[in-house]
């Protein structure tokens, strides 16, 4: 209530009692629009003015009249034409239709390879596709291959030009005398050391292209080494072996391989005794063992059967050879016995660092 005592009409809204109305006249929803006149199109098109029929004189209007008719004209006629009835193919001229897949087409054309009947220029047009060869490596090669050591002054060649090459799935004996570089060529084969020169290829891959990274993964999970002091944990059971080496491998179900693989070579019994307490055969085997586990394929064995008796080197061999055969693994075997010459596929003689 304001200081004079009246009450503002409720029908009144506040914020107009005070403000006055501003706008233009005609400025409201309710004003008139003016339309927009459109120019005529000659007009619009050429810049000349505008005309109406009242502005054109008597000449001027008998040339739009006669205008008009012309174009009526000209309508009727077409359509005309078009309801004319076709005439007969015996009377029709001959027509010459261009083919789209000619020699000058832009489009070309995408030809069967069965295809042999069609002109030269549309069979230029296909390729053959190219037939790649399939590539045979071997498991493991040599090219070319030395081996030089050095101290000081002094060198010492362990190879010279070693050229071997081992087929998937087969036993090899390397056989030779001692220091004639039999151990040196399984080394380089293992990735454990470099050649001074030449190249090792194992599986079509070269060892000397690859990182450390790549070096590691190549001898954890496709190479599996057998030493002859056989490099076994001692305070570790026979399962526990193989297992760990599966595990570095990256292998799951560690534990369910590293049993199959024991029962495989007669090992069941000494699943959970010390590897330390097992005989020098049976130690062997737990190595053995422990490559098929890993179903590496590539084994290299370095004289597995040095410190063995006769029977026992027999067992080994045998070993060996299931290896190979059930396993699917190339077995490379340095060796200086003959009876395990006489064991193997092939049998390779190394002498003075190259092969004999």
């Amino acid at each position: 209530m304001g200081a004079t005592g009246q009450r503002r009409p409720s029908h009144v809204p506040r914020q107009e009692q005070h403000r006055p109305d501003r706008r233009r006249p005609g400025s409201g929803s309710d004003a008139g629009v003016r339309p927009r006149r459109r120019r005529p199109a000659r007009q619009r098109a050429r810049g000349e003015p505008a005309t109406r029929d009242d502005d054109l004189g008597p000449a001027g209007l008998q040339d739009r009249l006669q205008h008009r008719e012309r174009a009526e004209r000209g309508h009727r006629q077409a359509g005309e034409a078009r309801r004319r009835p076709l005439l007969p193919l015996e009377g029709r001229p001959p027509r010459r239709r261009r083919s789209r897949h000619t020699a000058g087409s832009r489009q070309r054309r995408r030809l069967p390879a069965d295809d042999r009947e069609l002109p030269l220029e549309l069979r230029s047009l296909y390729r053959e596709p190219e037939t790649r060869e399939e590539l045979s490596f071997g498991a493991l090669e040599f090219h070319d291959v030395f081996r030089i050591f050095r101290s000081g002054p002094a060198e010492t060649v362990a190879l010279r030009g070693l050229d071997l090459r081992v087929e998937p799935r087969e036993l090899v004996a390397l056989y030779g005398p001692s220091g004639s570089g039999k151990s040196t060529a399984l080394h380089l084969a293992a990735g454990l050391d470099e050649p001074s020169a030449g190249d090792v290829v194992a599986f079509g891959r070269s060892l000397a292209r690859l990182g450390e990274t790549e070096l590691a993964a190549y001898r954890a999970r496709e190479v599996a080494i057998i030493f002859q002091s056989r490099n076994l944990w001692p305070g570790l059971s026979a399962r526990e072996n193989v297992a760990l080496g599966l595990r570095l491998a990256g292998h799951r179900g560690g534990r369910a391989a590293a049993e199959r693989a024991l029962e495989a070579f007669d090992l069941k019994r000494r699943t959970r005794q010390r590897a330390g307490s097992l005989s020098g055969g049976e130690q062997q085997r737990l190595a053995i063992a422990a490559a098929a586990a890993r179903e590496a394929p590539l084994v290299l064995a370095d004289e597995p059967t040095a410190e063995l008796d006769r029977r026992n080197e027999e067992i080994v061999l045998r070993a060996l050879q299931r290896l190979r055969d059930e396993f699917g693994s190339t077995v490379v075997v340095v060796t200086h016995s003959p009876r395990v010459a006489d064991a193997v596929d092939r049998v390779v003689e190394i002498r003075d660092g190259a092969t004999a």
